[in-house]
């Protein structure tokens, strides 16, 4: 009798008490790849193009991949204590919690806390995040993916040295076009039989150094059409000269990402062919100012740095780009600056978002193209002033 006379006190003014361990938020989940591994040797399809002058090569590969799945849910506990006081507001919440559920946006506080009221418990306020669940379970998945690095060559039977050369692009496919290796084969000199039907060979390139071979077979009436679509050189005499060129980027068509590569790889082209390449635009308002530091200011003459002279540019190569999902159009127009004529025009399209698929490609069109240009460095100053 006295120990419960005791007990009864402490249990009326709530120091009874327990954990109520509730969830967080969602579960989440979380796969990791712990290994991979190629089932075999990676495949190729080739896809002949409606006009029957090039082809569509995809190169997947079947992999097996070893796959953990965690999964983890957080939780919070709050603590509820004994108080028989708190019975008569649980007669009031309770009810008005369950009939919460009927509404649009049903809250589960009265019904949660007001429940527990009604069993005579008192939540404290607040809440401590308890630790989490964590399960995982292994399993196995077996996905055909697309190769996305490698490379593909299109060779004429005798001349492999020569081919056309196509990276992969990410969905794994490169478009090869028979006119572009016939591109290849004028500017090596070489000069294959167009009026005899040929078997040409497709040769896949991929990691670990191996390679596929796939033979496609092409008529005489082929060949043809595919020389046709070359381009011919432009005639020595409409050259200007000197020969000094100027790369220009059409800002609006270029995606911003892309000007810096299109640049430096048209740059990188000019400079190993020889080509005299004047400043860009920015650079050369950067010469402007260097000169004027060097000849106008604080610097005496038995100190200043030559610095060189500007030469006007006579061709102007302007790139452009048109862009649409899994394509590029690639232009590079060449133009004469004193008469303003258009002299060629070379273009690609690749299927592709990125620039850098294309570029080889219309590379080669435009070695052709100026094949009768003179390729001999940049002309002394006082050469120019007597053009």
């Amino acid at each position: 009798m006295v120990p419960f006379l005791v007990a009864l006190p402490a249990l009326l003014l709530g120091c009874f008490a327990i954990l109520s361990e509730e969830t967080s938020g969602p579960k989440t989940y979380t796969t990791n790849v712990l290994q991979q591994t190629s089932l075999e040797a990676p495949m190729v399809s080739v896809t002949p193009h409606d006009d029957a002058l090039g082809w569509t090569v995809t190169v997947t590969e079947e992999i097996v991949q070893q796959m953990e799945q965690r999964s983890s849910q957080q939780w919070t506990g709050r603590r509820y204590v004994f108080s028989p006081l708190s019975i008569f507001a649980g007669l009031f919440q309770c009810p008005l919690g369950l009939f919460s559920l009927f509404e649009r946006n049903p809250t589960s506080n009265y019904r949660r806390f007001g429940c527990r009221r009604l069993l005579m418990f008192e939540p404290l306020a607040g809440s401590v995040p308890l630790p989490p669940t964590v399960s995982s379970e292994m399993r196995t998945e077996v996905h055909r993916n697309r190769l996305a690095h490698g490379m593909i060559q299109l060779i004429w039977p005798g001349a492999s040295q020569h081919s056309a050369a196509y990276s992969l692009g990410a969905d794994g496919k490169a478009e090869l076009r028979l006119s572009h290796l016939l591109t290849h084969l004028q500017l090596a000199g070489t000069s294959p039989q167009l009026i005899e039907d040929q078997s040409l060979l497709i040769r896949a390139h991929y990691a670990g150094g191996h390679r596929l071979e796939l033979p496609v077979f092409v008529t005489a009436r082929q060949l043809q059409l595919a020389h046709l679509q070359k381009p011919s050189p432009i005639e020595k005499d409409r050259w200007p000269s000197p020969l000094i060129l100027q790369i220009r980027i059409e800002d609006q068509s270029v995606p911003a990402q892309e000007q810096h590569f299109l640049r430096d790889r048209l740059t990188s082209w000019a400079l190993q062919r020889n080509i005299c390449t004047v400043a860009t635009e920015t650079m050369r308002q950067h010469l402007l100012d260097e000169q004027r530091i060097q000849y106008e200011g604080p610097i005496s003459d038995d100190r200043q740095i030559r610095v060189g002279q500007m030469l006007p540019p006579s061709v102007f190569l302007t790139a452009s780009m048109e862009s649409h999902p899994l394509a590029s159009h690639i232009t590079l127009q060449i133009t004469s600056i004193r008469y303003g004529e258009i002299l060629a025009t070379a273009s690609v399209t690749e299927r592709s978002e990125s620039a850098s698929s294309g570029v080889d490609t219309v590379l080669a069109k435009l070695d052709l193209l100026m094949t009768n240009a003179a390729k001999v460095g940049c002309p002394k100053p006082e050469l120019v002033r007597a053009n």
